[in-house]
């Protein structure tokens, strides 16, 4: 399939950065389409981190306020929710100019939820949004390693996290009630799913002895 790229200009230039193309491509009966303008929100690609304690069998998320999110639910007949604006996610963060993936998923454990990682691997890239946004997201599995920080932000980017650590039980049906709304966060939980039931350590059986 074949795209002829007329132009390209930079709309906006911010702490996202908007792009402006115009191109052709070749539609699905081999002809090549009319000229089309379509807008593009660069923010660079990102990491997510489904983070498993395996000492406790608890599942560790964030909580946090995310603006866009506040401004949806407060449009005219937009649904509410008791907690609008804040969202329960896994440990996330983009990736800067030479960092791997790797790297940028432990870096944000770290900050974000205080842990050091281990046993990392990756379970999908996903595309959050591709009508408008070119962010791909790496989304990982890791175990935790120790403590380094209490977690919950850097104070230099206004951060305010909560770090929850929860039973895998709970977290599974509060996706099953919709209480957890971010895409990337569904899309690992459910993608991890399997992996974390079959290194959940089992309950200690406890045989009652018969009295004699």
């Amino acid at each position: 399939m074949k795209v002829e790229l007329q132009d390209e200009r930079l709309a906006y230039d911010d702490f996202f950065k908007i792009t402006a193309g115009r191109f052709k491509f070749e539609k699905f009966n081999g002809k090549m389409s009319a000229e089309v303008r379509r807008l593009c929100l660069d923010r660079g690609d990102a990491v997510a981190v489904v983070l498993f304690n395996r000492r406790n069998n608890k599942l560790v998320l964030i909580e946090q306020f995310r603006y866009p999110v506040f401004r949806a639910l407060h449009k005219q007949n937009s649904p509410q929710r008791p907690n609008n604006g804040w969202l329960f996610e896994l440990v996330a963060g983009v990736i800067e100019a030479g960092e791997t993936s790797e790297e940028v998923a432990a870096r944000e454990v770290i900050e974000e939820a205080g842990y050091k990682i281990k046993n990392v691997k990756l379970l999908s890239t996903v595309f959050p949004s591709p009508g408008g946004l070119s962010e791909r997201v790496y989304i990982f599995y890791a175990e935790t390693a120790g403590r380094e920080n209490a977690g919950g932000g850097l104070a230099s980017e206004d951060e305010d996290i909560r770090v929850m650590e929860l039973p895998v039980s709970k977290v599974y049906a509060m996706l099953k009630r919709r209480e957890i709304e971010d895409a990337k966060t569904v899309i690992g939980l459910l993608q991890a799913e399997k992996l974390i039931r079959r290194k959940s350590k089992p309950r200690a059986r406890i045989v009652a002895k018969r009295k004699k």
